[in-house]
């Protein structure tokens, strides 16, 4: 707007990590940031400080949502064979049904289904596995990463407890990174 100036991506980041108030997760945020804000050469005509910061933080540029996930919904294929031993698992051990998510021992996708949620962050999830026990109940598997330091990013667990806010069990995998 006018002529206000355009922020380098260190004053990106420095908005950022002001506007998340420091912290673990405001530093596991801000290093991100910088690898993505520098990587992409990004810098934000007009100034916005902390909301231009967060808008790079979220992959929210120029009102275009950036996604750095080569992958796609199912992840990559570390956290796919987590996935698939954590039901083949249960599935042995206790008995429990495959019924969405996850992949068939030969690695084919099984379909997925999206939940709706109580009072959730999201109004419907995509749970990794959905699993029925030998007396009926529905019970969610969800693959987490963990970061070297025990880190668990903030989105990770948000998908958790929506999906434990839906009355079923919820059954947690962690992937160590």
């Amino acid at each position: 707007t006018g002529n206000a100036p355009e922020l380098t991506p260190d004053e990106v980041v420095d908005g950022l990590a002001d506007a998340l108030g420091g912290g673990t997760f405001g530093r596991a945020v801000q290093e991100l940031a910088k690898t993505v804000v520098g990587q992409a050469g990004i810098s934000f005509p007009g100034g916005g400080g902390a909301k231009a910061a967060a808008r790079a933080a979220s992959g929210r540029v120029g009102g275009t949502i950036a996604s750095f996930n080569r992958w796609g919904s199912r992840g990559d294929p570390g956290h796919q064979r987590t996935i698939r031993e954590g039901m083949e698992y249960l599935e042995k051990k206790y008995g429990y049904k495959p019924k969405k998510g996850g992949s068939h021992p030969d690695g084919r996708p099984r379909e997925e289904q999206y939940v709706k949620t109580t009072d959730g962050y999201k109004s419907t999830r995509k749970p990794d596995a959905i699993m029925e026990t030998p007396d009926g109940r529905v019970v969610y598997g969800q693959a987490i990463r963990v970061g070297p330091n025990g880190y668990i990013r903030p989105e990770e667990l948000r998908a958790v407890e929506d999906l434990r806010r839906t009355g079923n069990q919820v059954i947690i995998w962690p992937i160590f990174k």
